[in-house]
């Protein structure tokens, strides 16, 4: 891995695990600015660093210090646990969204006396080209358990419009990657929702309130 590849940096690789950190809490609904920027971030990041560890059974590289190297498969460690985080966060950011991503994003720009318009028509571009680098860079195992948290995320909560639509990109970008996985994991309990939802039971009828005696003959107003 190029950002983990123990002979790239004097220090060693710690320092991945501290960026990832900080860019978690840039996925911000109150502030799309830097939403964006640190989706854009992200994709640039991911698209060189796979989201699996290093086994422990792999042989040190040649020409490797030996510590170093046990830094860099430390550093590997950690990456499921910040991409069970990260998605967490999506979450947060989907179930805080009150306005459509190219909304949000031309409102910031406006307010700003007017931009460039590379925020307010490529935003949502960015949202799923960074949901689709991050998940194709997981592992079958990460995978399988992101998907579960995707799969009860959308099956727990009752979302808005809006909110449906940045989980519909996060679904797009997810199912772009292991599209029969996404099928087998979410269909199924869809159609066990609906077809346990009893449709033959007729809604309960509102009764409509009859007029009393007095306001039939009150004359109207």
């Amino acid at each position: 891995f190029p950002l983990v590849r123990a002979g790239n940096f004097d220090a060693g690789a710690k320092h991945v695990p501290e960026l990832m950190e900080m860019t978690l809490t840039g996925i911000d609904a109150n502030d799309p600015q830097k939403t964006w920027a640190t989706l854009r971030f992200l994709t640039v990041l991911l698209s060189g660093l796979p989201l699996i560890p290093i086994p422990p059974t792999m042989p040190v590289p040649e020409g490797i210090d030996p510590e170093r190297h046990q830094v860099a498969r430390e550093v590997t460690d950690a990456f499921a646990d910040w991409a069970l985080r990260f998605v967490d966060q999506t979450f947060t950011f989907i179930a805080n969204q009150n306005t459509p991503l190219s909304a949000a994003s031309e409102g910031g720009a406006e307010g700003d006396g007017g931009k460039t318009d590379s925020e307010t028509r490529t935003s949502e571009y960015f949202f799923h080209c960074t949901l689709e680098v991050f998940f194709y860079q997981l592992g079958d195992e990460l995978y399988a358990a992101v998907l579960n948290k995707v799969a009860r995320f959308c099956l727990t909560n009752l979302l808005e419009k809006t909110q449906q639509a940045h989980l519909g990109v996060m679904l797009g970008a997810l199912t772009a990657v292991k599209p029969q996985l996404v099928v087998d994991k979410i269909i199924p309990s869809l159609l066990r929702i609906l077809l346990n939802t009893p449709q033959d039971q007729a809604l309960p009828r509102q009764k409509t309130p009859t007029p009393t005696k007095s306001s039939a003959s009150a004359p109207p107003k």
